[in-house]
């Protein structure tokens, strides 16, 4: 059972996670000239001696090249088959999956079961870390809300039809952090617009598109697609379409679409809509990146523009909608009762101050402007991670490209001019 924690949030203030970064009002709201998209939640940590943490290790000889696929497939059938766990796939090493559970759910031997039926080797038990508990946690947690709120780059999307439409939806930014004694779960509201992928979307000649669409063997070949640029669910990393037809492509390891939907469903949660047969389209995406390997994707799973943002947010509503939903997919934590603050905590830019510390200004005139970094912004574009790079170091490089910006235009802004222009090359 989900337990919700009747402690008053002043009592929480003084927490590690809380106290030097935070200032809260007596009431529980944010001062007055802060926005609020910002909440944070606290849960009672279970006690980590009572937790351990196996490795189960892939054959990955025998998987390649589909190593990673197989690496997600195994550790959600765990995660769903067991609730008493949280896991994760390792990112660094593909043939790994880090597994925490209860020291007396592991004496059970039902992991080790599991491991040995997919003729993987599962190593020892060790301590849980509260890094390890945070990766697994946020994994879990993200696997087992889908449909319902469905990864789409470093946000989760309201609605298992969210693919389907064209306007904008409700969305959600979770960040988990875990200390030596709780667990913070940072939650960003949002309104956002992902907007279907229509063919007119790469300026293909009306001739071209045309024979395409009364053709269903007629296959769009690279040289036919001007602006080939795309972004692809669920990471909204870009690619480049090399080819677009009616049909997988016969070296795809599906034959059929309902094979392909229910693969995207094992690895992501995703569902992918019901369409006629004749309507269906597949694109091969290229990723420098990875290099000569093609990747096929039905169109309801690419996008031609990067996730737009909207404000005016009816926070209270979609906090609730979401915590229900949070609530449901994590009745417990590895058989743990999960304590959770009943009203979230809300930041502001003040900072706590002891008490013998003695007050001070500070001119903003005389504060120092966010510093220009040496980062690759184009990597950062092509990677869907330009939300890392700081404001400075975005307008620095629209200059340098003959782009003018002003100093108070938002990230959004920014982020959208830089995608504007790569997609021109």
């Amino acid at each position: 059972m989900f337990l919700w924690n009747t402690r008053k949030l002043s009592a929480l203030s003084s927490g590690p996670l809380v106290s030097s970064c935070f200032h809260v009002s007596q009431s529980g709201m944010p001062s007055m000239d802060v926005k609020m998209t910002e909440s944070l939640w606290f849960m009672d940590l279970p006690d980590l001696k009572g937790l351990c943490a196996v490795k189960i290790i892939l054959n990955s000889g025998t998987l390649q090249p589909c190593i990673r696929d197989a690496q997600i497939k195994l550790c959600r059938k765990i995660l769903f088959l067991y609730d008493q766990i949280v896991a994760s796939p390792d990112p660094e090493h593909f043939d790994q999956i880090l597994v925490i559970m209860a020291i007396c759910f592991y004496k059970t031997g039902k992991i080790q079961a599991v491991a040995e039926k997919h003729a993987t080797k599962i190593e020892s038990p060790e301590r849980v870390s509260p890094t390890q508990l945070e990766v697994c946690l946020s994994y879990t947690l993200i696997a087992r809300l889908a449909p319902l709120w469905n990864k789409a780059g470093h946000l989760l999307i309201q609605g298992a039809d969210f693919l389907a439409k064209p306007g904008k939806q409700d969305a959600v930014d979770m960040q988990i952090k875990v200390s030596d004694t709780q667990i913070c779960i940072c939650i960003r509201v949002q309104k956002v617009c992902l907007p279907p992928f229509k063919l007119l979307d790469l300026n293909v000649a009306t001739g071209t598109l045309q024979h395409f669409l009364n053709d269903p063997s007629h296959v769009i070949e690279r040289h036919f697609i001007p602006s080939n640029w795309c972004y692809v669910l669920p990471s909204m990393k870009m690619g480049q379409i090399i080819s677009i037809s009616h049909s997988i492509p016969l070296e795809s390891p599906f034959q059929t679409y309902e094979e392909l939907r229910t693969h995207w469903n094992m690895l992501y949660g995703y569902k992918l809509p019901i369409e006629p047969e004749e309507k269906l389209i597949f694109c091969n995406v290229y990723f420098k990146l990875i290099g000569d390997t093609l990747f096929t994707y039905p169109l309801s799973c690419l996008r031609s523009q990067p996730m737009q943002f909207y404000p005016r947010v009816d926070m209270a509503k979609l906090l609730d909608a979401f915590f229900s939903d949070l609530k449901s997919a994590m009745p417990h934590l590895c058989g743990f009762p999960v304590l959770i603050t009943e009203k979230p905590l809300f930041p502001t830019r003040e900072l706590t101050r002891p008490l013998s510390q003695p007050e001070f200004h500070l001119n903003p005139k005389k504060c120092r402007p966010k510093q220009i970094k040496e980062v690759d912004v184009e990597m950062h574009a092509r990677n869907n991670e330009l939300h890392k790079v700081n404001n400075a170091t975005l307008q620095n490089w629209l200059k340098q490209h003959g782009i003018s910006t002003k100093s108070r235009d938002r990230k959004e802004q920014l982020v959208t001019e830089i995608i504007r222009f790569l997609q021109k090359d």
